[in-house]
């Protein structure tokens, strides 16, 4: 009932995934079971990836996109098998007389005919770069030349080829039977209810993949459902994907988030407990790289965007995250009532955009096309949603602030006032009737008994000659659930028209009465016959029926005989008047919306009725349930939210009294006994939560800009006297998200619920008897937080400890296709450096080209660079070996602290990337002897890593050890576990510490071997894989690409947007003068009447208006060059 519900008849089928395959459990630890939930996923494609990741052999992927970082070598063949498998229907280049198509993979289910969406590719969701990279364990060695590939056959052989090694990875293992549910917010609703209860299905996972369901579902709708099912534990994901840029699009940059959310991201982050992992460290092994050089072939392509979500965790500077700091903090918020409700109205617009006055009346104005495309009007929220967000709101404010004076403020000034929807008023009776469900607020009229608000509106509204239903002396309940049965042959015009001429329209009831119409989005479908009330077919009392009405379920849905029935949630008054009037009709806002005095347009309305018909309507105080389902089996089918959804805590002062239940049943008496099943340590409750204080910007666009906390001492005698007498106050803080106030010999520690800067401020109140430690939330600048903070490793669950990267995605390195460097033909390895060169800024290739300031993370970058590229000599220089030292000098020092052993350069499917496969060796005085073996090697290149670029690299070490880590943490054993602590990110980190445990020395596949010297050296390394750092979707500064866009356009001569007539080609030999002007930016051609405007500046590029040139001014102002005179 968050989303609004459509016209389902007309559903597209995707028998095959649309983006290739990825590990599902790439954030896990190796030796941590998977408890994944996947929602929106149609086939098994990830699961089967993950399968041969997890399990390989070895061990204690627009279309384009498939080929990763060689999609440029893919682009041509691909196209042309779309285009064949469309219309031979098969993957087979020869001839297809003789083939018959699958069925499974073209008739729904749904609709039991073809509807095979029309962009389906069977080689989307494989990993085509290994058409030119194999599997070593592939059946086949060799590999398929990276040029002049004239047809799609080697990109069908490496399809096959991986299907199989997946399908060799399944029958090795055996998996636990999984149950497929359909509808995700109502099996979310039903997961999250259960939790502290005992219950024979899972509620809490460590990997949730909900697919692009964003695009579907909007992202408030699925991240409140899903969000509270994410296990408390920093190791736990979640996966989102977006195709259509109205949710997600990563060209906003920085604003990629606030567009997304219509809200400040960490106001979202607070909001929910999760954010993306790349967005707190400002570093991904993720390239989006790819997806940015496919923009040069049409700005109207799907754009892939993927998020890895994970708890807000407060890290400590030694790594600690499970032994002694909660992992999920329960934290309680205060905030200013005004400030909040400039948010909240940000929120609100944002969900309601089709509602605003730009959509209801548009203009001609060239800047609001983009706006008004068909791609924005897509509606996925509906004011059940609205009033989730604030029920999750209202669950972390303080008791300090006045609830109830922040909704008057809110929906009677700030939105009257502020918000851009111009249907505010339309939906008055839904948000209230939300309101009271989810326990945010009960209104006046719902204060009132329903008979008595009813006469009371009779004299509001002028009603005349309009009488009441008899009322019975049972009392009304406060809301009802209303239920319509419509007949399916309303819908037969719709069902057997072609999909592109209905598509699926959202629903949308309205309820008529003299004066005023009131519209109802939050509904619920379903299909069959409701049991027919006893007595007349006309009502002349409101009967409402105690508990849920019995239906015969039609599984047929859309395609059976069955009524379609539809039902939602009203305030009972609004029902008492016989002149009530009920349309169901499509929810398209229009101009006409507004006039809530006068019923729907007809041409809207697809069924009418009225109060009385008691063989349509139906009045109960619960949903309706099919009657064949068994008792143990209604509380999933009907998914009745109860209110305490979403709750942060069990508690009974979150749990709405019975006035506010639309008799939802709360299994209160069957509270769990064992306490760790319910996550709570002994047996306890948890403690009331600490109490922030936001100071939230008062902008357009507001921001939390600090989070205070105040201590006090009034309830502890010695704190103050202590306090009074003027001791010693000061602050240590510990990392970016802990401080501790010390007060003479005492001291009392805070945990910030988000990473907080440097800059913080301490208030004394004597008199008062507190302390309070105001800091400025940390913008996560990556240029100054932490390395700790960059490249976060982390100890989790203190009973079986596990080691973990925060950030980074796990790469078995056995199961990645090798790249074998042709000497003879190197140049065709360009897409490699192409790749690695994503990872830099205009500011960073500034730094690198020697003219701009340096910044530590660009040496490291630069260096991985020069590593990677180096080996099998992609460069003028060829080396495999490295050596760090803070100088430079060509003997043995301590000032050498690293050796990295490159031995191999593999792909990285689910990273869409490349990374080395090496062996590192920390350098120190214990193991000289081992640093000697060293002078016995030659072609060493030694390489100037100082300073801060020191730690950062002890730090990337670790981190690349646990990318590929296969082998387990020995509990008595590990120097990371013995001391509970990461030793390498503590401030006090010496260059002679070992920021490596034993663990893993010594542990590589045979392919390692074969150097003498390195064999007497490798078993006192550790396996890493050194991969690429590259930038957050969300990054301030987007990758310095613009320069391989402007080589592919020129090598590849790919087309921008064509012109609408085809303009004659001007002959060699003619002038340049006679060469057709078109728009850089939208390829709209020049007329001789219309001409095309000039850069002011360089005088190179051309525009067709003002609007093209400021969209391509970020890309063309580091081409645009004047020389000097």
């Amino acid at each position: 009932m968050l989303h609004p519900v459509t016209f389902g008849a007309h559903n597209w089928f995707y028998p095959i995934g649309n983006t290739p395959a990825i590990n599902l459990a790439s954030n896990l630890p190796p030796e941590q079971d998977a408890r994944a939930l996947l929602l929106g996923c149609g086939d098994a494609r990830n699961i089967l990836f993950t399968l041969f990741t997890e399990v390989h052999p070895c061990a204690p992927v627009g279309l384009a996109r498939s080929g990763g970082p060689l999609f440029g070598n893919v682009l041509v063949p691909i196209r042309e098998h779309f285009k064949h498998w469309w219309k031979a229907g098969t993957t087979e280049s020869t001839d297809t007389s003789g083939f018959k198509a699958n069925p499974t993979f073209t008739i729904s289910k749904s609709a039991n005919r073809f509807s095979v969406h029309h962009a389906t590719n069977p080689l989307a969701g494989f990993h085509l770069a290994t058409t030119f990279v194999p599997f070593e364990t592939a059946t086949s060695t060799s590999k398929t030349p990276f040029r002049d590939l004239k047809d799609f056959d080697p990109l069908v052989k490496a399809a096959k080829e991986e299907f199989r090694l997946w399908c060799q990875a399944f029958q090795s293992i055996q998996i636990d039977p999984t149950t497929q549910m359909s509808q995700v917010d109502m099996l979310c609703s039903t997961f999250d209810n259960a939790k502290g209860y005992d219950s024979n299905f899972p509620h809490q996972f460590n990997i949730i993949d909900i697919s692009n369901l964003i695009d579907h579902l909007g992202v408030y709708n699925i991240l409140l459902s899903v969000a509270p099912l994410l296990q408390d534990s920093f190791t736990s994901c979640l996966y989102t994907e977006t195709l259509l840029t109205d949710q997600f699009n990563p060209k906003n940059g920085e604003q990629t988030l606030r567009e997304l959310f219509g809200a400040d991201p960490v106001w979202v982050f607070l909001l929910l407990g999760i954010a993306p992992a790349d967005y707190l460290s400002g570093v991904t092994g993720i390239s989006e790289a790819g997806e940015s050089l496919l923009s040069i072939y049409g700005e109207k392509r799907p754009v892939h965007g993927r998020l890895m979500w994970k708890k807000l965790v407060p890290f400590h500077p030694n790594g600690t995250v499970g032994f002694d700091l909660p992992i999920s903090l329960k934290a309680k918020f205060a905030y200013d009532i005004e400030s909040m409700g400039d948010i909240l109205v940000g929120v609100y617009d944002k969900l309601f955009e089709p509602e605003a006055e730009e959509r209801l009346f548009p203009t001609h104005d060239e800047n609001k096309e983009e706006k008004l495309s068909k791609t924005d009007q897509l509606e996925h929220d509906t004011r059940a949603t609205f009033s989730l967000i604030l029920h999750r709101l209202k669950g972390i404010t303080s008791p300090t602030v006045d609830w109830e004076e922040l909704m008057t403020k809110v929906f009677t000034v700030q939105l009257a006032r502020n918000s851009s929807s111009l249907l505010v008023g339309g939906f008055h009776a839904e948000q209230q009737a939300w309101y009271h469900i989810f326990g945010v607020d009960t209104s006046s009229d719902l204060d009132l008994d329903p008979l008595e608000r009813a006469k009371t509106m009779i004299i509001e509204l002028s009603l005349e000659g309009v009488s009441l239903f008899n009322n019975e002396p049972k009392t009304l309940p406060v809301l009802t659930c209303l239920t319509i049965a419509v007949p399916i042959g309303i819908f037969r015009i719709q069902i057997m028209s072609n999909m592109k001429t209905y598509g699926a329209p959202p629903l949308k009831l309205t309820l008529h009465n003299p004066g005023l119409s009131q519209y109802f989005t939050s509904l619920r479908l379903c299909f069959g016959n409701l049991q027919h009330h006893k007595g007349s077919r006309s009502r002349e009392t409101l009967d409402v029926l105690e508990g849920s009405p019995v239906y015969e379920e039609d599984v047929q849905g859309w395609y059976g005989s069955g009524d379609v029935l539809i039902t939602c949630v009203v305030p009972t008054f609004f029902l008492l008047f016989k002149t009530c009037e009920i349309y169901l009709g499509l929810a398209q806002a229009s101009p006409e919306s507004m006039l809530i005095e006068t019923p729907p347009p007809k041409n809207l309305v697809l069924f009418k009725t009225v109060i009385q018909d008691a063989q349509r309507v139906y009045l109960s105080t619960e949903f309706p349930h099919p009657g064949s389902l068994p008792p143990s089996r209604i509380f999933i089918a009907s998914c009745q939210e109860p209110p305490s959804i979403h709750e942060p805590e069990l508690d009974k002062e979150n749990i709405p009294n019975q006035k506010r239940n639309l008799n939802f049943k709360i299994r209160e008496s069957v509270i769990v006994k064992d306490a760790k099943s319910a996550g709570l340590k002994g047996g306890k409750s948890t403690p009331f939560p600490q109490t922030f204080n936001l100071t939230i910007s008062k902008s357009p666009k507001p921001r939390i800009t600090r989070i205070s906390y105040r201590w006090s001492v009034d309830h502890d005698a010695e704190l103050t006297m202590l306090l009074q007498t003027k001791a010693a106050i000061s602050i240590t803080k510990i990392g970016g998200w802990m401080a501790t106030i010390n007060l003479g010999s005492k001291s009392h520690r805070i945990v910030f619920p988000y990473r907080v800067g440097d800059a913080a401020k301490l208030a004394v109140a004597r008199k008062s008897k507190y302390i309070e430690l105001d800091a400025p939330v940390d913008t996560f600048n990556r240029h100054t937080i932490p390395e700790y903070v960059c490249l976060p490793v982390g100890i989790s669950n203190a009973c079986n400890p596990s080691v973990a990267c925060y950030s980074l995605h796990r790469i078995n390195p056995d199961a990645s296709p090798p790249i074998i460097i042709d000497d003879m033909q190197k140049q065709d390895y360009k897409w490699l450096t192409t790749n690695l060169s994503s990872t830099l800024t205009e500011s960073e290739q500034q730094y690198v080209l020697g003219s701009g300031p340096n910044k530590p993370y660009m040496d490291i970058k630069a260096q991985i660079y020069q590593m990677i590229t180096e080996h099998r000599g992609l460069t003028d220089s060829h080396h495999s070996m490295f050596v760090l030292s803070d100088r430079i000098e060509n003997k043995i020092h301590m000032p050498w602290y690293m050796m990295i052993y490159v031995k191999a350069l593999r792909l990285d499917l689910s990273g869409n990337a490349v990374f080395a496969d090496c062996a590192v060796l920390p350098l120190i005085e214990e193991e000289l002897e081992t640093v000697e073996l060293l002078t016995e090697l030659e072609n060493i290149n030694f390489m100037h890593a100082p300073g801060r670029n020191a730690k950062l690299w002890r730090q990337l070490s670790v981190s690349m050890v646990e990318r590929c880590r296969t082998w387990r943490h020995d509990k008595d054993k590990c120097e990371y576990l013995k001391v509970k602590a990461m030793p390498l990110g503590a401030p006090e980190l010496e260059a002679e510490t070992l920021p490596l445990c034993s663990c893993g020395k010594g542990i590589f596949p045979d392919s390692f071997y074969g150097d003498p010297i390195m064999d007497n050296i490798l078993p006192h390394c550790t396996r890493i894989v050194l991969g690429p750092l590259f930038l957050p979707t969300s990054s301030k500064e987007p990758a310095r690409l613009e320069k391989v866009k402007e080589d592919i356009k020129k090598n590849r001569k790919v087309p921008t947007a064509p012109p609408k007539e085809a303009a004659p080609q001007a002959p060699p030999q003619s002038p340049p003068q006679a060469v057709p002007q078109v728009c850089v930016r939208c390829g709209k051609l020049g007329s001789e009447k219309s001409g095309l405007l000039n850069c002011p500046r360089c005088q190179n590029s051309r525009y067709c208006n003002q609007k093209c040139q400021k969209k391509d001014w970020e890309e063309h102002k580091l081409a645009c060059y004047v020389p000097p005179k």
